[in-house]
């Protein structure tokens, strides 16, 4: 069409190309330093560098696929080389200058291959920032691993039996949970560290495995309220019956114990019986106290 129009355009297919080898040198003369640059010049968009010559693809990746290209970096010389163009270390190898790094964790690895740890020099070319997926097959555990600190992902860790491990957080003699928390945390130094086959969430990890609340797991005696085994409605009334309690505000101090003339709540008994009882007995507040208040019902004549 060009040549039928006069005007001097040849189609790309039947374009004739330099040998690669002087495309590239061409392209190398340029001084373009990212792939972007190069389309802005090839688009004509950066006039101080001349007009793209007809004999060069502004596709070389195209062009040259099967006779010399290797990657944008190799064409314009920056030195840069295309991700699935690069040659790692084998894992061992990589593995062993990641440590010598004696990064602690994840965030660390992941500044460093930013360029914002300058002390510790700069992330070779040949080790990827991403060795999860490049050795997701040929060794990959952990970061833990990795870097060499024995942290292991909470996934793969071997965990003790619930009963072991429960019998061991029963050693402790704490009575609460924050003091469970600060103890996996470091901050209870005096009475040692968590071992590492301890999970330091094991409502998460026994969860289906004889996991009942963390009053059992430090043996407190507390039994967490979605495993208590409660009294049949029609028992549980009869005892609060004989309270004569007269309001909801005397129930409420009732179950929080600040009634002290009356007995403490009993452990089979629900403080909130609406919830527990919804679907098997409960019809309201008068009831449940047995003060014989009902409510009113309006009636039009």
């Amino acid at each position: 069409m060009g040549d039928w129009l006069g005007t001097g355009t040849i189609a790309g297919y039947l374009r004739k190309y330099r040998p690669f080898q002087e495309a590239r040198e061409f392209a190398r003369s340029l001084n373009i330093k990212s792939q972007r640059e190069w389309e802005n010049f090839c688009k004509g968009q950066m006039p101080e560098k001349g007009p793209l010559p007809l004999d060069i693809s502004a596709s070389p990746h195209l062009t040259y696929a099967n006779s010399g290209w290797v990657g944008m970096g190799d064409w314009l010389g920056t030195g840069t080389i295309a991700n699935q163009n690069l040659i790692y270390r084998s894992f061992e190898e990589a593995r062993e200058f990641a440590r010598s790094l004696n990064l602690k964790t994840r965030k660390e690895w992941q500044k460093f291959c930013k360029g914002q740890m300058p002390e510790k020099g700069s992330l070779p070319s040949d080790i990827p920032i991403k060795p999860n997926r490049t050795y997701a097959k040929s060794g990959w555990i952990g970061v833990g691993d990795w870097l060499g600190t024995g942290r292991v992902a909470t996934f793969n860790k071997s965990f003790r039996p619930f009963k072991e491990a429960r019998e061991f957080a029963r050693s402790l003699n704490f009575h609460l949970r924050a003091e469970w928390r600060k103890f996996c945390k470091g901050q209870m130094p005096e009475i040692g560290t968590l071992p590492p086959d301890i999970p330091n969430a094991p409502e998460f990890v026994y969860k289906n495995k004889g996991w009942k609340g963390f009053g059992d797991w430090l043996g407190t005696g507390a039994v967490a309220t979605f495993c208590r085994e409660y009294r049949p409605f029609l028992e549980a009334r009869a005892f609060v019956h004989s309270l004569n309690l007269k309001s909801t505000r005397e129930w409420s101090l009732f179950s929080k114990n600040q009634m002290p003339r009356k007995e403490a709540l009993p452990s089979d008994i629900p403080a909130t019986p609406y919830k527990t009882y919804a679907q098997s007995g409960w019809t309201g507040m008068s009831d449940w106290l047995g003060n014989g208040k009902k409510q009113r019902k309006n009636s039009r004549s």
